[in-house]
């Protein structure tokens, strides 16, 4: 958690924290930075002033909503032709059954419902059966009612369902963060799968998204080149691993060194047997 202004203040003290611990043997191994955002800037600035070794290690591409144009608007001009055509049936075939409803949490007092819903949902599909569903430790769970009634409190959480005929059939929850927002969990009834209701909340997603002058952007924070949202979303926020190099004093100083450099010569090895240059 670091102020706004404070990213180079933070990250100096940070680092010189680092420098000062005689555990830290290593380097600092930093995941999950957005390439374009204040943080990754910061770090580079502290380094380049501390002569301290920086390495990107890995970069990818995740996609994100970032858009003034209508819903409607960027429905039509971002999903291909076909795409389109194909969901419409599916909405279609879908309210064949029964009445289809979007819903977005609004009242406080749903809130505990809402959250045993989507762990009941969740936990009835593939990651119930390999325990890998939230409700499947009961820390888990207690955790993401408490966030999700945390958040609610805070203003930051933005959960929506498809419903039909009351019972949900997918579910989605998001936090807000400042003018945006990153997407958490989604969760369907494996039941409906043939009309694909993760793609149809999606759409709910993107109008309720769009419609909120609240919300700048959200991110999927998906993993690359996932097919479903990548097809839906055009924009992309490019998503970077580093590697930072720890001083010290004495051995502890030639030691780190060392093994920064050690890290980086092992990797350019891998990629060169890899092919990748």
């Amino acid at each position: 958690m670091i102020a706004r202004g404070q990213e180079a203040a933070a990250w100096r003290s940070f680092l010189t924290q680092l420098d000062d611990a005689p555990w830290a043997r290593g380097f600092l191994h930093l995941e999950a930075l957005d390439a374009a955002g204040a943080n990754a800037a910061a770090i580079e600035a502290v380094c380049v002033e501390q002569r301290r070794g920086r390495r990107e290690i890995h970069r990818y591409d995740r996609a994100m909503l970032r858009s003034d144009l209508t819903a409607d608007a960027y429905w039509d001009s971002q999903v291909r032709a076909k795409k389109r055509k194909e969901l419409r049936r599916l909405q279609k075939r879908l309210a064949d059954l029964g009445l289809v409803e979007s819903r977005l949490l609004t009242d406080r007092s749903d809130v505990a419902h809402w959250c045993g819903a989507f762990l009941a949902l969740e936990a009835s599909g593939w990651k119930g059966r390999e325990g890998t569903a939230l409700d499947c430790k009961p820390a888990d769970a207690a955790f993401f009612r408490a966030a999700c009634a945390a958040g609610f409190d805070a203003g930051r959480l933005h959960m929506l369902r498809l419903d039909l005929d009351g019972r949900p059939i997918a579910m989605l929850v998001n936090f807000r963060h400042g003018a945006g927002a990153f997407s958490f969990k989604i969760a369907i009834d494996e039941e409906f799968g043939r009309f694909s209701p993760g793609v149809l909340i999606e759409i709910a997603n993107l109008h309720a998204v769009q419609d909120d002058p609240a919300i700048g952007w959200m991110d999927s924070c998906a993993a690359p080149d996932h097919p479903m949202i990548d097809s839906l979303w055009a924009e992309r926020r490019t998503i970077v691993q580093y590697r930072i190099a720890l001083h010290g004093r004495g051995a502890a100083q030639w030691q780190r060194a060392a093994v920064f450099a050690i890290a980086n010569g092992v990797e350019s090895a891998v990629r060169l047997l890899k092919g990748q240059g």
